[in-house]
């Protein structure tokens, strides 16, 4: 993962660096201990001097409930995909919204696995922050595997801070009555809005800022796609086949088996190969960011 955030990271620098302010949320609860900060001191000083914000979360504000009802998963699956519920405790808690120029209700959230492929503008970040409150939704994001107009992937959103924060008593609250939601989080996302739908409309998030590397890119062009997030194949999971075109080469993963053929016989691995390139030129040397 430290590959990937420093792919996301460097991407973000060279595509949006000025228009948006990187954070970087980094859960402790592997480590068993609030007080351990050795295994992640080169990516949190490595972040830092790219001008990131690093926040390091010891525990959820609800990991009492998330640990009673996922207890067969591991302690980097009770934290790490739930970190993103916490973002408007957490940006209040450090003051984030309090620097200038910086946008105080409304958030850019992505997954570790993304790279920003073209220049994301004030502009472009305005626009997204109108369409938000202009619907008075609390959440932005939408489509998963296909490009139909859907609400499921909360793998890149745009979240109004006030409102969700308003809501989170109410989603722990659903978490602990239902128990294990699909997905973890996005699950509870998903199930809770469908819950309140007649008060908690989402807004659709626009399709060139959660592409697929396995989508067909036509009729949309290279320079519309603004965030590829790798949902799926990543690297060493299919993806650079994809982009190679390599059938006798990808993993055996059945679930991905429709998302290899889409990208390679629909897209003829343009996109993937695209984001693998990418991907190499912005990676940071595994020493400057492993211990």
């Amino acid at each position: 993962y430290k590959n990937m955030y420093s792919a996301a990271l460097n991407s973000a620098i060279v595509n949006a660096g000025e228009s948006l302010q990187p954070v970087l949320m980094l859960g402790r609860l592997e480590l068993e201990t609030a007080n351990a900060t050795a295994p992640f001191s080169k990516i949190v000083q490595w972040a830092e001097d790219r001008g990131a914000k690093v926040i390091v979360v010891p525990r959820l504000s609800f990991q009492d409930t998330v640990d009673k009802h996922y207890p067969e998963f591991n302690l980097g699956h009770r934290q790490g995909p739930w970190l993103r519920l916490e973002i408007p405790r957490l940006v209040k808690e450090h003051g984030l919204m309090d620097a200038p120029e910086i946008c105080k209700r409304h958030i850019l959230y992505t997954d570790s696995d993304v790279m920003f492929m073209n220049t994301l503008s004030k502009a472009n970040i305005k626009q997204l922050a109108d369409t938000l409150s202009s619907n008075d939704a609390m959440l932005m994001y939408g489509r998963e595997y296909g490009k139909g107009h859907s609400f499921v992937n909360t793998g890149v959103m745009v979240m109004d801070i006030d409102k969700f924060q308003e809501e989170m008593p109410g989603m722990v609250n659903y978490l602990d009555e239902t128990g294990q939601q699909p997905g973890f989080d996005q699950g509870l996302v998903n199930n809770y809005l469908k819950k309140n739908r007649d008060r908690l409309k989402p807004s659709i998030l626009p399709i060139h800022y959660n592409w697929k590397a396995y989508w067909k890119l036509e009729p949309s062009t290279f320079d519309q796609v603004k965030i590829i997030h790798t949902h799926g194949p990543k690297l060493g999971r299919g993806l650079k086949e994809i982009g190679s075109c390599n059938f006798t080469a990808l993993p055996d993963i059945p679930p991905y088996d429709n998302l290899f053929r889409s990208g390679i016989c629909c897209d003829k691995g343009r996109t993937a190969a695209w984001f693998v390139d990418s991907y190499e030129k912005l990676q940071s040397p595994s020493e400057d960011i492993c211990d």
